[in-house]
């Protein structure tokens, strides 16, 4: 049976999910660390050519060859010398391995483009399919009936490393991006790129110095990173946050609590567990102040009548995307998770990106639950 395909390739990790359309309510999915050779750092080829095929081998299997469609979204970027060779480079890659599918790269408006357009280097078309890890989510979003018809609203995609943006404005994705050559850099300037997430924002990112009990104690580049946090303070789907997690090393509520102390050259001996725990509540403040500030920002590019509702989607959702909206103004929001289940929620990058995928094989709109 045709199976259809969604993956997100980031920099050091590829999420898959695998779907056919008779049972398209069970899709399979994983997600794999990539090798990293730093010493390749811009020019990681190699990484991802040896890397994509074994993690997609694995979900697959002997499926492999049944896979007709398949839609990438992509974060990897950094990984080239430009961000316009990684787009070129993983939308190959991917199409050499499914020779008998239709192969897509999907686009910052939603729309997808084929490998073979990709490979012709447009400056404007690759400029359109730079950091897209976002727009699986803002797929989904179109076909949930929460933003209104036509669709009217602002998705945020929460995941371990960004807060990823795209607004909504009479059914149409960022149809305030004119010039696709720069469409990274309108997602930069707006608020809608944003290097907050739930798993590996660095703590020395929010602040420079904050408090320990009476104290306050300049804050460290010890790499001591955000799930620290979300584990100090039980945040979130712990089972799910370590499946996701960069290299399945999400640390226990002891571990957090110690590597929250080392943010500041403290340990167990010098600050008290309540320290700590108040700690973490800090740099949870702090990260939903950040995302606050550059979700206003987003919700500046779009016309009023588009701002007042919001949709979640991602790890984070419940305790820090949907705290920073309310105090952004957004009248309403909601975590795409009512609908879709943790899980698919979760994995919002490449399962809309299946999605789409199984739209394609479908030939018509297909709703994001499917029977």
């Amino acid at each position: 049976m045709p199976l259809a395909l969604g993956i997100d390739i980031g920099n050091a990790k590829l999420k898959a999910c695998v779907a056919h359309h008779a049972d398209a309510a069970k899709p399979r999915w994983l997600s794999r660390p990539l090798p990293y050779n730093d010493r390749s750092r811009y020019s990681r080829h190699a990484d991802f050519e040896a890397g994509v095929p074994a993690v997609l081998g694995e979900l697959l299997g002997a499926e492999q060859p049944d896979v007709r469609a398949v839609v990438i979204v992509s974060s990897s970027g950094y990984a080239y010398p430009t961000y316009a060779e990684g787009v070129i480079h993983s939308t190959a890659l991917v199409a050499q391995l499914f020779p008998n599918a239709a192969c897509f790269a999907l686009g910052h408006d939603g729309v997808p483009v084929s490998a073979t357009e990709v490979a012709r280097h447009d400056p404007a078309v690759l400029g359109r399919l730079t950091f897209t890890n976002g727009m699986g989510a803002a797929h989904l979003a179109r076909r949930l009936d929460f933003l209104g018809t036509p669709a009217c609203g602002l998705v945020v995609d929460t995941g371990g490393t960004t807060s990823q943006v795209a607004s909504i404005v009479d059914g149409a994705i960022e149809p305030a991006t004119a010039d696709g050559t720069r469409y990274l850099e309108h997602r930069l300037r707006n608020g809608k790129a944003v290097w907050i997430g739930t798993q590996t924002t660095p703590l020395e990112c929010l602040a420079t110095e904050v408090p320990v009990g009476f104290r306050m104690f300049p804050v460290l580049p010890r790499g001591v990173m955000f799930d620290s946090v979300a584990a100090a303070l039980e945040l979130g789907n712990p089972v799910l946050a370590k499946k996701l997690h960069l290299f399945g090393l999400a640390p226990t509520r002891n571990e957090a609590l110690r590597a929250i102390a080392d943010s500041v050259n403290l340990d167990a001996d010098l600050a008290s567990e309540a320290d700590l725990v108040a700690l973490a509540e800090h740099y949870l403040a702090l990260a939903r102040q950040r995302l606050e500030s550059e979700l206003s920002r987003a919700l500046g590019t779009m016309p009023p009548h588009a701002r007042r509702r919001a949709l979640v989607f991602g790890l984070g959702a419940s305790w820090l995307t949907i705290p920073a909206l309310n105090a952004a103004g957004v009248d309403e929001t909601a975590e795409a998770s009512r609908w879709l289940g943790p899980e698919l929620a979760d994995i919002a990058s490449c399962y809309g990106a299946c999605h789409l995928a199984l739209e394609h094989l479908a030939e018509r709109t297909l709703p994001a639950v499917l029977p």
